[in-house]
């Protein structure tokens, strides 16, 4: 490739990577900012379904902007820490983990009765699925970019997984899992079958995107 056809390449990279990081902060705001975020404290389905949007909506496009951040820098703490976080291993860790602390019963119910702690959830879900996303992009990666269709189908194919098992685990249960939610009425739902609606929106749209990228990261193998 000629220096004239890379500086075309990156050109158009940028502009595509300005686009993602306005879109991404543009759907944060609007899952974490009213009046998405007055549902959530009534319905644990609208609370999955804002879940949805940070992870599998805004996380990606941020994470395909995330080369904004350090394009004119060649080494530094921020790459080298960046190319450790996005090492596929690492990555899928560090979003199963994110997600699953959050949902642990007594954690889940206390973020809720606290603006602070509810906040940092949202922010600990979004970081960690922007690591998670960032190995499966091409432009101007760090760390651990999954360069084989095989590797990239493995990846989402985990990912796809250990999402799915909660949800699976939540649509299921025949208990309210989160008593923050006990008194509560969810509009013409029971408190359970809301939960059971929040549990089925986290594993249709989790499988969704995942299978989506699947077929969007398809390229050729260099």
């Amino acid at each position: 490739m000629t220096n004239l056809n890379q500086k075309q390449l990156d050109t158009r990279s940028w502009k595509w990577e300005w686009a993602a990081w306005i879109a991404g902060i543009f759907t944060f705001a609007a899952a974490v900012l009213p009046p998405m975020d007055e549902f959530v404290d009534a319905s644990f389905s609208a609370h999955m379904l804002q879940h949805m949007i940070l992870t599998m909506v805004s996380a990606p496009l941020l994470a395909y902007a995330l080369p904004l951040l350090y394009r004119n820098q060649t080494s530094s703490w921020f790459t080298n820490l960046l190319d450790q976080l996005t090492r596929p291993a690492v990555a899928l860790i560090i979003s199963a983990v994110g997600i699953w602390i959050w949902h642990i019963p007594f954690l889940y119910d206390v973020a809720l009765e606290d603006e602070f702690l509810h906040f940092l959830e949202h922010v600990v879900f979004l970081l960690a699925f922007v690591l998670f996303w960032r190995p499966l992009m091409s432009n101007k990666a760090v760390g651990g970019y999954l360069k084989s269709n095989e590797g990239r189908v493995l990846y989402l194919t985990i990912g796809m997984f250990t999402t799915g098992l909660l949800a699976a685990y939540i649509t299921l249960a025949k208990h309210l899992i989160y008593t923050h939610y006990a008194p509560l009425e969810a509009g013409v739902r029971s408190p359970l079958a809301d939960q059971q609606l929040g549990g089925a929106y986290m594993l249709v749209v989790g499988t969704v995107a995942m299978v989506a990228a699947i077929l969007l990261t398809l390229r050729d193998d260099p």
